[in-house]
């Protein structure tokens, strides 16, 4: 039996199957993104001044969320090394999530908001961006992985200039409760049937090659083609003992602290009485930052893929650093709007060049192992920067500490990367033609 008539899918397509699965992850960081940072930031103060609690107390809610997150990561990346992983966590883990939005409309205790980001944090709604949809997109692309990451990895700041501004429409037409609901559902129907009917976990599966390569080199006999082997792909055990490994993991997890420690505050620290802006002109520069972190998608994989990924890396911590000492000093609109620029420009690659170093570094057969190893120390980044940052101004009344803090965090974060060489393999071909691993065997030694 031809291995056509065994994967149909493969044999009709017309394009590369990949391609799907970039879509696929675009809509996964749109929500996401959106639900845990983005959209949620619009709705800290009515939430607060509605529900008389403190922004600490709100943002609390994300911190939860994201510790759930660091303490199921492990298991989320082991389940993306699985053979329908990727679909049954894309699936369930939105559905779950779309749920637990529409009931945070009905909260009346902090409790009741805290336990339901518990909830979608335990099925990854902070880890989509950083840890589930890089993870699958690099296991479809080698060659063109710069650029799969950067289309998918464009649903974040979409999220930004997207469902930043429809929150805000919600909540000044129907109300908090109400715009909750809403984007519960929304999240619901953008994802669930497609990841339902499209998500696979890499193209080995369907008869494919990464990048779409032709897949004449099948096997005469119709069985599932080997594990390609056109990059070293290091075991968990490997990689662990590498200095890389911990410079990306230490860097990236500062910059994540500071980048959403600033994106959950960002409008009630603008907004503040002591400030000034309004809740029109916070949305502007919000939108400013996030179609400019869009744009600069694409230009940082094109140069990602033609320079030293040290240097792109440093490059997207030390702009943010640049554009938070114009924050802290904002007096008009137009700082407000510069902030925007330069947050935007720098950020577009903070969540693409760490994802794009760790698949070029490490491989793709085990990826999901190791970045489900180091999602304990990375989510636990994102969820103090946040709590971090609205604890201190419950306590001084101002955002300019924290703030500062994250400047002197975001350049700590670029001087590590600027040490951290890609590792030379163990052995120059640890994985010979002549004892190439099938998919479902490779996974025996995602442990190593």
């Amino acid at each position: 039996m031809s291995i056509a008539s065994k994967l149909p899918l493969a044999g009709r397509l017309t394009f590369f199957y990949g391609w799907r699965i970039i879509a696929l992850g675009f809509l996964l960081n749109l929500m996401t993104a959106g639900l845990s940072s983005s959209a949620f930031s619009v709705f800290v103060s009515p939430m607060g001044d509605d529900l008389g609690w403190s922004r600490s107390t709100i943002v609390l809610s994300t911190t939860i969320g994201t510790l759930a997150g660091a303490v199921s990561g492990h298991f989320l990346g082991l389940a993306l090394d699985k053979k329908h992983g990727a679909r049954l966590l894309s699936t369930g883990g939105m559905l779950v999530i779309g749920v637990s939005t529409i009931l945070i409309g009905q909260v009346q205790e902090s409790w009741h908001l805290f336990g339901l980001f518990f909830i979608g944090g335990a099925v990854g709604l902070s880890a989509y961006p950083g840890l589930i949809t890089p993870t699958i997109v690099s296991k479809w692309f080698v060659r063109r992985r710069g650029m799969a990451i950067s289309f998918a990895s464009m649903g974040l700041p979409s999220s930004g200039f997207i469902l930043s501004p429809y929150a805000n429409f919600l909540i000044n037409e129907v109300g908090w409760r109400q715009a909750w609901t809403v984007l519960g559902v929304t999240a619901l129907a953008l994802t669930v049937p497609w990841t339902a009917l499209f998500m696979r976990r890499r193209p080995e599966d369907i008869g494919l090659r990464p990048d779409g390569d032709d897949p004449a080199a099948r096997r005469a006999s119709g069985e599932m083609m080997p594990v390609v082997t056109d990059e070293h792909s290091w075991t968990l055990r490997q990689a662990v003992a590498t200095r890389a490994f911990w410079l990306i993991l230490i860097s990236s997890s500062l910059g994540m602290f500071c980048f959403i420690g600033v994106l959950i505050n960002f409008f009630a620290s603008v907004t503040d009485a002591e400030v000034g802006f309004t809740r029109n002109e916070a949305t502007l520069a919000f939108s400013t930052f996030s179609f400019l972190s869009l744009l600069g998608k694409l230009p940082w994989a094109y140069l990602a893929d033609r320079m030293d990924l040290r240097l792109s890396n440093a490059f997207t911590y030390a702009g943010p650093a640049i554009a938070m000492a114009v924050l802290v000093n904002a007096s008009s609109l137009w700082m407000l709007v510069v902030w925007g620029v330069i947050y935007g420009i720098g950020a577009s690659g903070i969540s693409l060049l760490p994802s794009l170093a760790w698949g070029t570094y490490f491989g793709r057969t085990f990826l999901g192992s190791i970045r489900g190893i180091t999602s304990p120390v990375a989510f636990l980044g994102q969820a103090a920067g946040p709590l971090f940052a609205a604890f201190l101004y419950d306590e001084m009344g101002s955002y300019q500490v924290p703030y500062s803090v994250f400047i002197g965090l975001f350049l700590l974060s670029a001087a590590l990367m600027l040490f951290a060489r890609k590792p030379v393999p163990p052995t120059p071909d640890p994985i010979p033609e002549s004892r190439q691993l099938f998919p479902e065997d490779a996974m025996n030694r995602a442990t190593g």
